[in-house]
C-alpha cells in the first residue's frame, strides 16, 4: 500500500499557517450569503462552508471530524457564531443535500464509474513505464482533475494501482518467459540460488549505485552527456515565460561570438530551428499557464530525446542558447560573479551542518531509494529544525541591539552564521512538536532603529 504522505492527494496538513487560513478557508460574502440560503440553523451554515472550503482546498469531501480545530474555528469565528456552535449534520439525508448544492456551486460532477473508468485508463498507460505505487496514483490524480471530477478516496485509488500493476506486471513476466528456453530459464532461476555465507547474484544485479568513484564515472560518460542534453532543453521554458532570470548589463559587447551564428553543420546553434518553432514553444508556454498542461507533462516530453521530437530539439538549441549567455555574462560581470558565489557559499554552509548532523553518513551514501528518503526526511527537516531557533535568535539580539541604540554593520553580520553546532548534543533524544508556536515568529532583521 502507498502512504497517502508519498503521493500528490490533497489532504490537510497538520499545521494551517495564518496564511493558509486566510488564502484559502475565508469565505467571502457571497459564499456566507448561500450558505445562509441553502441551511437552516447555525450548525448546518457552519458544516456547509466548511464542506465547502474544504472541497475547494482538497477536491473532495473529508469527513468533518478531519477537519483540523483551527480551521473549524476560524470558519466558525468569520460567520460570527459562538463557541458552542459545532459543525453537524443532523442526518445523512442533510449530509448528502450539502454535498450536492456544494458541487452544484462549484461545477463539479460527482460520478464515480467515470473518475474509476479514467483512473484506470491513466494508471494502465503509466505504468507501462512507472512501477511506484505513488507515482501511479499521482498520474490518476492528475487526470481526475483535468476532467474536473471528484476525486474518489485514496484507497480506492492505491487498490486500483496495485491490481492494475500487478496485472501489468505479470504481463511483462509471462512475456519474458515465453521468449526464453529452458536453459536461459534455469539461468534466471540460479540467480536466486543462495550460498552459504554469501548474497545471491540476483541481489548483486538490484544493488543500487555506490557513491562516485572514476571507474563508475567513466562508466556513466554516455548517460550524461544525454542528461546535459536533457538540462539544456530544460533551461529554455523559464526564458520563455517571461523574466529573466539574470538581469544583466545590456551595454557588454562581446569579441569572437560571430561563430554562433555560422553554419548549424558546424556544431554550433541552429538558429533556423528556433526560428522555424518558435510559435510552437509559445504554445507550450502558454498551455501551461492555463492550465491545460502541467509541468510534469512537460518533463517528461522534455525527457525523451528523439530526432522525430522537433519541440524537444528546439528547446534543446534555445536551451544552448541561453546557456551560452550566462556562461558570457558570467566571465563579463562580476557582480554576477559575486552574486553566485554568494548563493555558492550558503548552500555548501548548509550541506556542511546537514552531513555533520548525519551521523549515518557512511551507511547512507549510496542511491538506495529508500536510504534517500530517510535523508530527506530525517537529516534535512533536522537540520532546519535546528537552524531556525537559531535563526531566530541572532534575529533578536540583533533587533535588542538596535532598540538601545547601536547600529548593525551588515559586514558584521556577515560573518554571523545560524549553522552553531557547538550547543547541539548531535547523539541526544530529539522530540518533534508538530503543534503551531503560541507567538509568530520574527522574521525581520533590523539594521537601524
Amino acid at each position: 500500500m502507498a502512504s497517502v504522505e508519498r503521493t500528490a492527494y490533497p489532504r490537510f496538513k497538520r499545521t494551517v499557517s495564518s496564511r493558509e487560513l486566510h488564502e484559502s478557508f475565508t469565505p467571502g460574502p457571497s459564499e456566507v450569503a448561500w450558505a445562509q440560503g441553502k441551511a437552516r440553523s447555525a450548525e448546518h451554515v457552519l458544516a456547509l462552508v466548511v464542506l465547502l472550503k474544504s472541497y475547494q482546498k482538497l477536491g473532495h469531501f473529508p469527513d468533518l471530524a478531519e477537519v483540523p480545530e483551527l480551521v473549524v474555528g476560524h470558519v466558525r469565528g468569520l460567520l460570527g457564531l459562538g463557541e458552542g456552535v459545532a459543525p453537524t449534520h443532523d442526518s445523512a439525508r442533510t449530509l448528502r443535500h450539502h454535498r450536492t448544492v456544494v458541487r452544484e456551486r462549484l461545477g463539479v460532477v460527482y460520478d464515480q464509474e467515470k473518475a474509476r473508468e479514467i483512473a484506470a485508463a491513466a494508471i494502465y498507460e503509466a505504468v507501462q513505464t512507472k512501477d511506484n505505487p505513488a507515482d501511479l496514483i499521482n498520474v490518476a490524480l492528475e487526470e481526475l482533475v483535468k476532467a474536473r471530477l471528484e476525486l474518489p478516496g485514496h484507497t480506492t485509488l492505491d487498490e486500483m494501482a496495485a491490481a492494475i500493476r500487478t496485472k501489468v506486471n505479470e504481463d511483462f513476466f509471462a512475456r519474458v518467459v515465453s521468449r526464453m528456453d529452458e536453459v536461459e530459464q534455469v539461468r534466471l532461476l540460479a540467480l536466486l540460488r543462495v550460498v552459504a555465507g554469501s548474497r545471491s547474484k540476483f541481489d548483486e544485479l538490484k544493488r543500487p549505485a555506490k557513491a562516485p568513484t572514476v571507474s563508475h564515472l567513466r562508466d556513466a560518460a554516455c548517460l550524461r552527456a544525454r542528461a546535459h542534453a536533457r538540462c539544456s532543453a530544460a533551461a529554455a521554458h523559464p526564458q520563455l515565460e517571461g523574466p529573466d532570470l539574470l538581469p544583466g548589463q545590456p551595454t557588454v559587447k562581446y569579441q569572437h561570438i560571430d561563430p554562433l551564428f555560422g553554419d548549424p553543420e558546424k556544431d554550433v546553434i541552429n538558429w533556423r530551428l528556433i526560428e522555424n518553432h518558435f510559435e510552437d514553444l509559445m504554445r507550450v508556454v502558454l498551455s501551461i499557464r492555463e492550465g491545460k498542461l502541467s509541468s510534469a507533462a512537460l518533463l517528461r516530453r522534455l525527457g525523451n530525446e528523439s530526432r522525430r521530437n522537433r519541440i524537444y530539439q528546439a528547446y534543446q538549441e534555445l536551451g544552448r542558447v541561453i546557456r551560452t549567455i550566462v556562461l558570457l555574462r558570467f566571465l563579463s560581470e562580476p557582480g554576477l560573479r559575486e552574486s553566485i558565489q554568494a548563493m555558492t557559499n550558503k548552500v555548501e554552509a548548509f550541506h556542511k551542518f546537514s552531513n555533520w548532523l548525519m551521523f549515518a553518513s557512511d551507511i547512507l551514501q549510496d542511491n538506495d531509494p529508500v536510504h534517500q528518503e530517510k535523508i530527506i526526511k530525517f537529516n534535512e527537516l533536522l537540520a532546519n529544525c535546528l537552524i531556525f531557533p537559531t535563526a531566530q535568535d541572532i534575529t533578536k539580539v540583533v533587533n535588542d541591539l538596535v532598540d538601545e541604540g547601536w547600529e548593525a554593520d551588515p559586514v558584521d553580520l556577515a560573518t554571523v552564521t545560524p549553522y552553531i553546532t557547538s550547543k547541539i548534543r548531535r547523539f541526544g533524544t530529539w522530540h518533534l512538536d508538530m503543534e503551531p508556536p503560541e507567538q509568530e515568529a520574527m522574521g525581520r532583521l533590523r539594521m537601524a532603529a
